[in-house]
């Protein structure tokens, strides 16, 4: 079983108090028909991808909708979301606490975007483990049943 992930970014310029990097984790050979579902969706609330919070600020590109079609297509979209995903991940960072703790030779390195991307990647990395180590576990307990139902061996309830 393979997975994969979709991460994006919110707050990373300057404008914004606090950095985000969050997404999902969904099964690999599922991404594509995601993807034709998510279009689906946002098709028939009348949104041209790409989806973006800032455009349904007044005088953003979705200011239009009223209060009921976005809790209608948020509803719809958290629903599909948390219907087809593993896991949620999310990091956030705060511009200063960035600026007080990340020494200047540092920063010419990696941003406070690059930070958060990182820390996502690690909660991406340590999930994938956890999921391999369950498969692992079924596929085992699955042989170890299979081997008992061929021996013949009594199962006690």
């Amino acid at each position: 079983m393979s997975i994969t992930c979709y991460l994006d970014e919110s707050g990373t310029d300057q404008q914004s108090s606090q950095a985000v990097v969050a997404g999902l984790i969904i099964h690999q050979d599922q991404f594509l028909l995601f993807n034709a579902f998510w279009e689906d969706i946002l098709s028939r609330h009348k949104i041209i991808p790409p989806l973006h919070m800032k455009e349904f600020g007044q005088h953003g590109r979705h200011g239009h909708l009223t209060y009921d079609d976005r809790i209608n297509l948020f509803t719809e979209i958290g629903n599909f979301i948390n219907v087809h995903k593993i896991v949620s991940v999310a990091t956030t960072l705060n511009h200063d606490k960035y600026k007080n703790l990340i020494h200047d030779k540092m920063k010419k390195h990696i941003g406070l975007y690059g930070i958060c991307f990182m820390l996502c990647a690690h909660l991406c990395f340590e999930e994938a483990i956890k999921i391999f180590i369950l498969n692992n576990l079924i596929s085992l307990w699955k042989r170890a049943i299979n081997m008992l139902i061929m021996c013949d061996v009594p199962i006690k309830e």
